[in-house]
């Protein structure tokens, strides 16, 4: 009886725990990483309309298109806010 009590829980924080173990900033290892846009986007804190009209539309980061799918390298990402800090201190 407390394990089905417990269940519940168990699996509501799987999802929050499986994501934050995951997360492309969790380590930061040689493995190339591919994040959807919505991902870039949340990394970038904005939303995914304006990252695909301000970045992806004006070649502002390079993108990989695998089928109908549109990965950004966590590298690309990187690099994109290393020159948007280089631009606001000019």
């Amino acid at each position: 009886m407390l394990q089905e009590a417990l269940q519940p829980n168990i699996f509501g924080t799987l999802p929050r725990l499986y994501f934050r173990a995951h997360s492309p900033l969790a380590s930061d290892d040689d493995a190339p990483r591919l994040l959807t846009v919505r991902e870039a986007a949340e990394l970038m804190r904005v939303n995914k309309t304006t990252f695909y009209t301000h970045f992806i539309h004006k070649h502002r980061l390079a993108t990989i298109q695998i089928g109908r799918r549109r990965l950004v390298p966590l590298s690309e990402v990187r690099d994109l806010i290393e020159s948007l800090r280089a631009e606001g201190t000019r």
